[in-house]
């Protein structure tokens, strides 16, 4: 995806912290065992459960295990807890392979090989028994049940049949680590070690979309963002702020009845200045494509994720565009 004048448009990545392995899955704690219907109040649950038992003194593996069953509950709350188990110790692996990745500790070829294991376990966490299995133990952590897991002590994150023995495969082609390395520089994505023990960025709040009217074309409308600043990460933990916009009841009838855009704001491309920056941040950006003042009606909303992948509530949605001259 291209990079539009300091803003990466999101495309899903998340360099989460990597603790030691997880332990076998368990079933969620109580305290989220009622799922709300809403998926951004359940996030803001999860948020808040996280913190708390950081408060309690729980390691960061444990913590960070219950975070991810959590976050699968709300985005699966039609699947049973040893399932949602099953999908959270799957994402546990791919942030962590990630995390590799970034750090130049696995090749492309490797990263891409224990993905495509990963994403193969997790289709088989929809089956109800082998999600229940892998419940009752895995030692190994290779996401075989020890019921069925011929080859016990497979090394962290390897690929494995579904005996739990050593993958056989080829390492596939992939990317070259120059070419991913440009990659992540080029979407501006920072995996911070800082960050290891920060809690989940709190929510920010979405305060002004203004839009600075364009001198005659080719020049566009640029966007002017403003949000609160996220304040309870360590010194040196970086954040990044992901806003959506929403557009619909378009002025001319060629355009198509809804639009949306996703964009992803760095804090170090705040331009926010004075007093004000201890509270807020401010990003501006050339607006990609059709104008936001080509609909009637905008909606947007914003969320914050810090440098080890754990990533805040969304903000309520905020109506309406300012013109700002």
């Amino acid at each position: 995806m291209p990079r539009i004048f300091g803003l990466v448009v999101l495309a899903g990545f998340s360099l989460a912290a990597a603790p030691p392995p997880p332990p076998s899955p368990t079933p969620r704690p109580q305290a989220l065992s009622a799922r709300p219907q809403a998926l951004s109040e359940c996030l803001d649950q999860a948020s808040a459960a996280l913190a708390a038992w950081r408060a309690q003194g729980l390691a960061d593996a444990e913590t960070d295990r219950r975070y991810r069953e959590a976050v699968a509950a709300c985005a699966s709350p039609e699947d049973s807890p040893a399932q949602v188990a099953c999908a959270a110790a799957v994402n546990f692996d791919r942030a962590r392979l990630a995390r590799q990745l970034a750090a130049k500790k696995i090749s492309p070829a490797q990263y891409l090989a224990a993905l495509r294991d990963r994403t193969r376990k997790m289709e088989r966490c929809r089956q109800p028994q082998f999600a229940a299995a892998l419940a009752d133990g895995d030692d190994d952590g290779d996401l075989v049940p020890n019921a069925s897991d011929r080859c016990p002590g497979t090394p962290d994150l390897a690929p494995t049949d579904d005996r739990g023995c050593p993958s056989r495969a080829k390492l596939p082609k992939a990317a070259s680590a120059e070419e991913v390395d440009r990659a992540l520089k080029a979407f501006g994505f920072v995996a911070s070690p800082l960050c290891e023990a920060a809690p989940v960025p709190e929510t920010p709040t979405a305060i002004l979309l203004g839009v600075i009217l364009a001198p005659p074309p080719p020049v566009k409308e640029s966007l002017e963002v403003t949000v609160s600043k996220v304040a309870n990460q360590p010194a040196g933990c970086h954040v990044v702020y992901e806003v959506t916009v929403r557009g619909s009841s378009p002025t001319r009838a060629s355009l198509p009845p809804t639009a949306s855009v996703q964009f992803v704001f760095r804090d170090s491309e705040n331009i926010e200045t004075g007093p004000s920056a201890q509270t807020r941040q401010r990003f501006f950006v050339q607006f990609p494509g059709t104008s936001p003042l080509s609909y009637r009606n905008l909606q947007w909303r914003v969320r914050a994720m810090n440098g080890s992948g754990l990533v805040s509530g969304w903000s309520e949605l905020k109506v309406g565009l300012a013109g700002t001259g």
